[in-house]
């Protein structure tokens, strides 16, 4: 009996990193700092949320990653450089991840599906670069908030990497048998905007081939109105606040110098003029081909957070939402199509190849 593949994704954003297992999906903000110990008042609270304190201990040295470096480094630990996989934090985070990730009863991943931005997705340095830092072994102990300890070598075997919007896409069109689950949209002329923390990045496919005069990326991600939000929370009270503490302001609803209402209209009106001007760029870039567009797809964090005010100024194309974990979900899928393509390849290549012609879905997500 053939052995089950362990297979796995993880889509680093600058602003979190989301994990998914085929089961399960898993959130750590792509934060990591110098190790410190909470305090004791703290450690009841902490010991509620597994991951809101992870001690990561590698190569020698110990950091503290994910929500706890988010709430303690008030510099800000943000892995955010443009090619953020030379960031010596970012394999810190990474092998926290493999801890996450990997099963309990095996030390090997035999496939791991990554991204890249659209505008380095061609860059053949870079998918080696994160090739080359990626596959092989990785040791890595990971102390969680309720004390669970994780204490791994892990070998991850092979890598593959796509570009972000065509994985959040595929979220859509395939099932976690790596098959086409939606003809339909598969075979469509369909545009993805996928606003993250750092990028706005724009991609179409018809019938799954790259449309790429639709193809652009700008570092309007939902950072530029945290960025927007902290000015004008600094104009009413004052106080400055670092762009990774916004979110966390937001979601607790308060600020001192604020009322909750007088902070909810800031967020509003900051949401509105971002969801706006993301239109305004994408209806813009789509004018000559309007007539023959049948759905735009919006992802992935920022869409979630900005849909109602995208809803109200988008009204001439059929819209799709996708949430946060579409990318790292159409990885899997796609992680699966190429499991499946390279096990049938072995059976077959003794084979005479067949002339009949396969469908367009199949041809395209095979490559």
């Amino acid at each position: 009996m053939a052995k089950t593949p362990v297979i796995r994704a993880i889509d680093d954003g600058y602003g979190d990193t989301k994990l998914y297992d085929g089961k399960e999906f898993t959130l750590l903000p792509s934060y990591a700092t110098a190790w410190r110990e909470p305090e004791r008042s703290e450690l009841k609270e902490l010991q509620e949320d597994r991951l809101s304190y992870i001690k990561a201990e590698t190569d020698g040295k110990a950091y503290l990653v994910g929500k706890g470096a988010v709430e303690q480094d008030s510099r800000g630990s943000w892995v955010g450089g443009d090619n953020k996989h030379k960031d010596k934090r970012f394999i810190v985070i990474f092998r926290t991840c493999l801890a996450l990730i990997a099963p309990k009863d095996t030390d090997v991943i035999d496939l791991l599906a990554m991204s890249l931005p659209v505008e380095v997705d061609e860059d053949e340095k870079r998918h080696e670069f994160l090739r080359n830092l990626v596959v092989g072994w990785h040791k890595i102990k990971v102390t969680l908030a309720d004390g669970t300890v994780i204490d791994r070598e892990i070998n991850v075997k092979e890598v593959i990497i796509k570009n972000q919007p065509f994985a959040a896409y595929c979220s859509k069109v395939l099932n976690k048998q790596g098959d086409i689950a939606n003809p339909e949209l598969a075979s469509g002329f369909n545009v993805l905007v996928d606003i993250g923390a750092r990028t706005r990045n724009v991609f179409a496919w018809k019938a799954l081939k790259p449309q790429k005069d639709y193809k652009t990326q700008s570092f309007d991600g939902m950072f530029e109105a945290f960025s927007e939000i902290g000015r004008r929370i600094k104009q009413e009270t004052g106080a400055r606040v670092a762009d990774i503490k916004i979110q966390s302001i937001l979601e607790e609803g308060n600020f001192n110098g604020l009322t909750e209402q007088q902070l909810q209209e800031i967020k509003e009106d900051v949401y509105d003029d971002h969801a706006n001007r993301a239109v305004g760029d994408v209806e813009k870039l789509l004018v000559n081909a309007k007539g023959q567009i049948h759905n735009v797809l919006w992802g992935c964090g920022g869409a979630e957070l900005l849909k109602p005010y995208i809803e109200e100024y988008m009204t001439d194309y059929n819209l799709i939402f996708l949430n946060r974990f579409s990318v790292v979900e159409g990885l899997y899928y796609l992680a699966v199509v190429a499991w499946n393509k390279k096990e049938s390849t072995s059976k077959t290549e003794s084979k005479p190849a067949s002339s009949k012609a396969q469908p367009v879905e199949a041809q395209e997500l095979q490559a």
